[in-house]
């Protein structure tokens, strides 16, 4: 769907640390374009920074939501060599979205 975009802001630091950046909005409203004022601290600490956008309510159930931020994640993962972060080094923050992404 057009809101399943990653944006993704490169640290200068090889091998530098993943943090990713899931917004809240009760599902409804919002979006990651709201959100990227986090990456500029976070990469000036040496931090890559991924703002994952997802399909809101009603135009997508909780389930779907759910399984967008899956499979984002299972991305960023799977394309850490590409992207250039360790894999073992992933933070990730925002609301209720993280707490269903497997551990």
């Amino acid at each position: 769907m057009a809101r399943q975009v990653i944006d993704f802001f490169i640290a200068e630091v090889s091998s530098a640390p993943l943090f990713i950046f899931i917004y809240g909005g009760y599902w409804q409203r919002n979006s990651k374009a709201m959100f990227s004022f986090v990456a500029p601290g976070l990469i000036a600490n040496g931090f890559n920074v991924a703002v994952v956008g997802y399909t809101l309510a009603p135009q997508a159930g909780l389930a779907d939501i759910s399984l967008e931020i899956i499979q984002a994640t299972n991305y960023l993962f799977q394309n850490n060599e590409s992207l250039g972060f360790e894999p073992k080094r992933i933070y990730i923050g925002a609301g209720q979205l993280v707490a269903i992404l497997p551990h």
